[in-house]
């Protein structure tokens, strides 16, 4: 597998990639500046597995269902994302959480619908399969829609906003990534379709993302950066 720190904007995809999969040039081409903005100084991205999200969230790929994400969670993540962000680099118990939870949804691919039904009333969610349009966000990157990329990106940067005050003593807490940390954390950004997945179908692990970044908020000030 490829991996590195995704140090450019440039697309991943060549032409073939792009007719045979359908991913917008300029969709792959937002969602790779996100990451690269966000993930580069602290992970190594594995190029693969960034390529399958892609296609991932192309309509026709893989159902609404698995593409989308209530309106209300999906901007609270965004606000909480400078935390969450945070927790990834100084929390290695969160960031192993975070991993299983992308892996399980990795894993549930190849599985039946009932044993996912099943798995998913165990997550906590009553509703599976079904999409309330009206108040949930349906990704599609197989076009591209320029106000949504803006929108994102500045909430993204409201969000790292919160963590402002403490760049310095993060900027540590990053310099002391060891190269087995910067994989895990380029495994839960390469794989982001299925983080947004776990989000919003497996209520337990959201639950816990939320107290997570509550707790980061809250110790943030006395957290002891060495």
């Amino acid at each position: 597998m490829e991996q590195g720190l995704l140090q450019n904007t440039e697309t991943l995809s060549d032409d073939y990639f792009v007719e045979k999969y359908g991913v917008d040039n300029q969709a792959e081409y937002g969602v790779v500046c996100l990451l690269r903005d966000m993930f580069s100084p602290v992970a190594y991205m594995d190029v693969d597995m960034l390529r399958r999200n892609l296609n991932m969230g192309c309509k026709g790929k893989t159902s609404d269902y698995d593409r989308s994400i209530s309106m209300e969670l999906a901007d609270d993540l965004l606000r909480k994302f400078g935390l969450i962000f945070t927790g990834l680099i100084v929390n290695v118990e969160f960031r192993d959480a975070v991993m299983e939870a992308v892996s399980v949804e990795i894993a549930l691919e190849s599985r039946n619908e009932e044993f996912v039904r099943e798995i998913r009333q165990r997550m906590g969610e009553d509703t599976y399969g079904s999409i309330d349009h009206d108040h949930s966000y349906v990704i599609d990157l197989s076009s591209y829609n320029d106000e949504v990329f803006k929108e994102i990106a500045g909430a993204l940067v409201r969000a790292f906003d919160v963590i402002l005050p403490y760049e310095e003593e993060i900027d540590i807490f990053e310099a002391g990534l060891s190269e087995d940390d910067r994989i895990a954390i380029g495994y839960i950004a390469s794989n982001f379709m299925y983080l947004i997945r776990a989000f919003a179908h497996n209520q337990l692990f959201t639950k816990y993302v939320l107290c997570v970044c509550e707790t980061v908020a809250s110790d943030l000030p006395e957290l002891d950066w060495g």
